[in-house]
């Protein structure tokens, strides 16, 4: 019986040890739940000042804008381009002044070239001598472009691709034309080329397939290498009747003008979608009447490369008059203004 009432202490003391530690338990629990909900509590008002980050992101964006703004503000919109040259863009133009050579831009871009899409317009001025190679290469959106009389180059690639380019002069000075100068300009009719040009390269005037009227001077005598593919309508004109013409020169379609028994005539002969036209170049005429004080002379005109002759003859002005020396006819006076006369001595 004791050992029984003995057992039964000792469990209910078991029991209320284990309760006590369990309540212990819960307490801590629950304060660890209260803590728990606490920092809960606190993340979200952590979450909060994280959304309030927003702000700074919408900054971000402004900063990038401004830093968008500024790229575009300092663009370089002048600068040099040669030893004494200049260049300087404006609305739509680019200016190239001052004397002597532009740089050449076989391996590099122009100093322009963040503004080639919003260039029109083109100016040359008088000074300049050559223009470098690959200069305005790509400038998609270039209409015109005018050349000061000094040039005398145009360097490699120069213009080409320049698809949009409609009209362009070339000054008497110029004496070379350099390889793909003008490839690729889709909009340019009718060009040029003057007297003292002495060489055009390869492939200068590739793939202008609008060019209607191409004229070139005595002075070029090799095409070796000249193509004009895609040129349809093309009038070219052949001055030089030794012109050395490139078989593969790639021109099918449209007139070729040149001297009868000519190179130009047997190019243009291979093919029966091709028409030839005749040319002569004039000499500067034989007197054939000479002038008097009050009539005209006459003068005749020969091709320098046949025989041909002008069927109309060229009228010489009467100005050759022969004047005697002045001769008073009416003296002045004080109050009258003279008079004094001279005459031509041939009539």
């Amino acid at each position: 019986m004791k050992k029984r009432v003995l057992a039964l202490l000792l469990a209910g003391a078991f029991v209320m040890q284990s309760s006590a530690a369990l309540a212990a338990e819960l307490d801590v629990s629950e304060d660890v739940i209260e803590e728990d909900i606490v920092l809960t509590e606190d993340t979200e008002e952590d979450s909060s000042l994280v959304l309030d980050e927003t702000a700074p992101e919408s900054e971000d964006t402004t900063v990038e804008d401004d830093v968008q703004s500024i790229t575009v503000q300092d663009t370089e919109t002048s600068g040099t381009c040669g030893t004494d040259l200049t260049w300087a863009f404006s609305g739509d133009t680019l200016t190239i002044s001052g004397k002597g050579a532009m740089n050449d831009y076989d391996y590099d871009y122009p100093p322009w070239h963040d503004l080639s899409d919003s260039i029109t317009k083109l100016v040359i001025e008088d000074g300049v001598t050559e223009i470098g190679n690959g200069a305005f290469a790509y400038s998609y959106n270039l209409k015109t472009a005018e050349l000061g009389k000094d040039v005398t180059r145009i360097g490699e690639d120069a213009f080409a691709h320049c698809s949009n380019l409609e009209s362009i002069n070339i000054p008497d000075g110029v004496t070379r034309i350099g390889a793909y100068a003008f490839a690729e300009c889709h909009e340019l009719e009718s060009i040029n080329i003057p007297d003292g040009v002495t060489a055009i390269e390869v492939y200068t005037f590739g793939h202008c397939g609008s060019l209607k009227a191409l004229v070139l001077p005595e002075s070029v005598q090799n095409l070796e290498g000249f193509s004009l593919q895609n040129a349809w309508e093309l009038t070219l004109t052949v001055r030089n009747p030794t012109c050395n013409i490139d078989p593969n020169m790639g021109m099918r379609g449209g007139t070729i003008c040149g001297h009868a028994g000519s190179r130009a005539e047997t190019y243009a002969k291979r093919y029966s979608d091709i028409k030839f036209e005749a040319i002569h170049i004039w000499d500067n005429g034989t007197v054939k009447t000479a002038p008097t004080c009050t009539e005209k002379g006459v003068k005749t005109c020969k091709c320098k490369y046949c025989t041909a002759t002008k069927p109309e003859e060229i009228a010489i002005d009467p100005d050759n008059h022969d004047w005697s020396e002045w001769k008073v006819t009416t003296p002045a006076t004080c109050t009258s203004e003279g008079k004094k006369e001279r005459h031509c001595t041939n009539t």
